[in-house]
């Protein structure tokens, strides 16, 4: 498939756009069909690790593991969603393809219809090219000093300015351009990318060595669905700052005033908003690539519910319960568990202040209160107490003379 190419000039923006987004639905398209393709990479992928995952199985019935029926039923649904990830285009189409590089633009017409945001209308690219071209248009009329005859010192009336006029504007179409096209460009190109790589990645959702790709790679199209979401909004901020902007700017140069401070507001009206792209899919890709609450998973087998939502979240009971339980961290049972498997059952010394702990806990000697004395039992510091009265060598020297 042709892609329409790029000229120079007074559509350069929108002939790139147009470009680069017929690249990223041919990349994510055709690359899909090639791989997914009988005989293809990714059948050959894809058949390998579905043969790991039955050997797996079979291995585990041979040692004499039983295999439960959640786990059938959880193996079925991902050999079901990863075959038709890997296999079915049309499938794929709508349930991925259609979402992650159509889905952004119409939520953000949705956006534009239902709050009124201001910037969002359609034909985003030709608003983009027609501000480009208002640039342009200013560049080429200048700000109008030269109308000003120069003092003596050979310099200008508006000579306190920031920057000069031609490369103060000349930088700012340089920052709106790139702005504009670097994340973008980035952005379309990798969700082509990763949707051309779905025969190959599909098969990773079956085994646990290779789960992460495929969560890496689920990851990865979310971040590029938000961000072209994200950047829709950027740029409609940016366009509704930027379109009466120009229009007052060259309403004022075609009736002969002077705009001595334009030069120096735009290139600070598109540095800013080209960083505040950048700076927003920074963001997202956190958002995207968040693992989750990290304290909301078990880290150990057979954990009852209670102790999930008890101790176990926040390391330690409440404040006003009077008791920690340190040692009923997941971290810290784990870090038990392994430490006994390596020295065969002794305890090292890294595990004694948790013992310690663990007997605080289970006496109740490390809540504050006062304990009970049990009858027949010494109060605490009574054991060795001296009984009599002690009597040193020169008192009974003393004592014997009388």
């Amino acid at each position: 498939m042709a892609c329409p190419s790029v000229t120079t000039g007074q559509q350069f923006l929108s002939s790139m756009l147009a470009h680069v987004d017929c690249q990223a639905t041919t990349l994510g398209s055709v690359g899909f069909q090639s791989l997914a393709q009988p005989g293809g990479l990714g059948q050959t992928v894809v058949t390998t690790l579905l043969t790991l995952l039955i050997a797996t199985f079979a291995i585990r019935l041979l040692a004499g593991c039983g295999v439960s029926g959640s786990d059938l039923i959880g193996t079925s649904l991902k050999v079901g969603i990863a075959l038709t990830l890997a296999a079915s285009w049309p499938a794929f189409r709508i349930v991925i393809y259609d979402l992650v590089l159509h889905g952004p633009a119409e939520l953000a017409a949705g956006l534009h219809v239902d709050n009124q945001l201001p910037g969002m209308g359609q034909g985003m690219a030709m608003r983009l090219q027609a501000a480009d071209d208002g640039i342009m248009a200013l560049t080429t009329q200048g700000t109008g000093r030269e109308v000003y005859a120069p003092v003596a010192d050979g310099g200008t009336t508006f000579k306190a300015i920031a920057l000069d006029d031609h490369p103060a504007l000349g930088w700012a179409r340089v920052a709106f351009l790139v702005g504009t096209l670097g994340p973008l460009v980035a952005i379309r190109l990798v969700a082509g990318l990763l949707l051309a790589l779905a025969p190959v990645m599909a098969g990773a959702l079956w085994l646990g060595a290779t789960r992460g790709l495929f969560a890496g790679w689920a990851r990865g199209l979310v971040l590029c669905l938000i961000g072209s979401l994200g950047l829709t909004v950027v740029y409609a901020a940016e366009l509704a700052v930027l379109e009466p902007w120009l229009a007052g700017a060259l309403q004022l140069r075609d009736a002969g005033y002077a705009t001595p401070a334009a030069p120096t507001e735009l290139l600070v009206i598109t540095l800013s908003f080209a960083i505040a792209a950048l700076i927003l899919i920074s963001i997202l890709g956190r958002v995207a690539f968040q693992r989750g609450w990290a304290d909301m998973q078990p880290a150990v087998a057979g954990e009852t519910r209670s102790h999930v939502f008890g101790s176990s979240i926040f390391g330690q009971r409440g404040r006003f319960s009077g008791r920690t339980t340190v040692s009923d961290s997941p971290a810290l049972l784990m870090a038990e568990s392994s430490s006994v498997g390596v020295s065969g059952g002794a305890a090292p010394p890294a595990r004694v202040p948790i013992l310690v702990e663990r007997e605080r806990t289970a006496t109740g000697s490390g809540t504050g209160e006062p304990q009970p004395v049990r009858a027949g039992e010494p109060a605490l510091g009574e054991t060795y107490r001296r009984a009599t009265r002690r009597v040193t060598a020169a008192g009974q020297r003393r004592d014997g003379k009388r």
